[in-house]
């Protein structure tokens, strides 16, 4: 990356991190009133003081609940646990916690841009997003917005530099992505629609591929990423079906692995054996 590249990118991160900052430590009373807080993030807030107190994820204080995306409420517990009674400067925690995931998803836009295209370009793109009115207003929300776009960021630029980009990527590597997919369900449960699109894009591009060898490793692969994101959400009261789904995913996906590569190997002692009884 030219210096240049690198100059102008840390002025748009301190540009967009001023901007972002500035929305969220505006005083209470304008962010209630601008509208940036909805009534759903005083949900979250709310569930996430009752946690610290002891008295699990409930809103009322007596009623279980699992109407929330549970990372983010996780994220916030430790601060309504130090701060104790105080029910504004956890709040403020949130919005600066999502100002600078926004700023570091901008980051990663960044990177997933310029594989395809120019630094100027990628650059200019990445300036639109992060100073969009749109995505400043959406991701002081005080909800999981800027959360799930990082968690969702961070797993498509891992799978297109690590797995996609990568001809031989390792199970290891498969893991790391699974465990990034986990994190971006519990961020937000309809990013499920996100593991079901990688896994049909890697499969696609395995076949284009056409090695048979690459497609069990692929389908081996993918079980243990979506077993990962199984590990990640078993705990969850959240994502029965879901978890469910994922399950047999998996283990589709490691059977017909195993399968693939009985049949290659019997396919070899066929011809072995054909190629001896010629000669």
């Amino acid at each position: 990356m030219k210096r240049s590249t690198v100059l102008l990118t840390a002025l748009l991160v301190l540009a967009a991190l001023a901007l972002h900052l500035s929305v969220s430590w505006q005083d209470f009373p304008t962010l209630a009133k601008n509208g940036y807080l909805y009534d759903d993030s005083f949900y979250a807030f709310q569930i996430a003081r009752n946690i610290a107190a002891g008295n699990g994820p409930t809103f009322d204080g007596a009623t279980l609940t699992n109407g929330f995306q549970p990372l983010y409420v996780f994220m916030l517990v430790p601060a309504y646990k130090v701060l104790g009674p105080d029910r504004i400067l956890p709040i403020y925690y949130a919005l600066t916690l999502l100002a600078l995931m926004t700023v570091a998803t901008a980051l990663l836009l960044f990177l997933i841009a310029r594989r395809y295209t120019s630094d100027g370009v990628a650059l200019f793109a990445t300036m639109v997003w992060v100073l969009s009115p749109v995505v400043v207003r959406q991701t002081a929300n005080g909800l999981e917005t800027a959360l799930a776009l990082l968690m969702f960021a961070s797993s498509v630029y891992y799978y297109l530099d690590r797995i996609r980009s990568n001809a031989t990527a390792r199970l290891s590597q498969f893991f790391k992505l699974g465990l990034l997919l986990g994190l971006a369900v519990l961020a937000r449960v309809d990013q499920t629609l996100l593991i079901l699109a990688m896994a049909l894009d890697y499969l696609l591009l395995v076949r284009r591929r056409a090695r048979s060898g690459e497609a069990r490793d692929a389908l081996r692969g993918f079980g243990i990423a979506a077993a990962t994101v199984f590990a990640v959400l078993v705990r969850s009261i959240l994502m029965k079906k879901i978890v469910l789904c994922i399950v047999v995913f998996s283990a589709l996906c490691l059977v017909f692995a195993d399968f693939s590569q009985v049949k290659e190997k019997a396919d070899q002692m066929d011809e072995n054996g054909s190629f001896a009884a010629e000669k």
